[in-house]
């Protein structure tokens, strides 16, 4: 039998399919990933970033993609391929990773708030963002996230309502 999170990835992936086909077109270059390392409030964090090599790193339409409460990014990167699909279409595909939280057993979270033992209480991931989309200053900033990373993803899409167009949830 498929976890759960075998069975939402696919509904993720043609949901954002669309929404990226209709804001953009097909390219054909090759993948570049780049490790991006930012100090918030004295925390150093970072995010892996994709791109087609001939789409700029600064003002292009950028997706960020919100993890659930794993160790890292590197789950959602692999389950869900939005690096290629987001990539081939122009977008610049950022994957914040959460910050540690030993409640989880060593995973890392989003602070969504409402969620005692699950999340970093004072992470500063709001921040984080606004500091990632300042320095890609981005023609067009879109989130999605699954299980805390979807929730996250709707507080993101609210609390910096002048700055993202638009979220898609899996689960949060």
């Amino acid at each position: 039998m498929r976890n759960s999170l075998q069975l939402w990835f696919p509904q993720m992936v043609r949901a954002l399919v669309t929404v990226l086909s209709l804001c953009s077109f097909a390219h054909a270059g090759e993948v570049v990933q780049e490790e991006l390392e930012l100090k918030v409030n004295g925390v150093t964090r970072k995010a892996l970033v994709f791109r087609e090599t001939g789409t700029s790193l600064e003002r292009s339409p950028t997706l960020f993609v919100l993890h659930g409460g794993t160790p890292e990014p590197k789950r959602i990167i692999d389950d869900s391929r939005l690096d290629a699909v987001g990539t081939t279409r122009g977008y610049v595909v950022v994957f914040p990773e959460g910050t540690w939280s030993d409640h989880m057993g060593k995973a890392a979270a989003w602070n969504i708030g409402g969620l005692p033992g699950l999340v970093t209480q004072y992470a500063e991931d709001l921040e984080f963002f606004d500091a990632l989309a300042d320095q890609l200053k981005p023609t067009s900033l879109f989130f999605t996230g699954i299980s805390t990373g979807g929730g996250m993803a709707a507080v993101a899409g609210n609390e910096m309502e002048h700055k993202v167009d638009a979220v898609a949830l899996v689960v949060g």
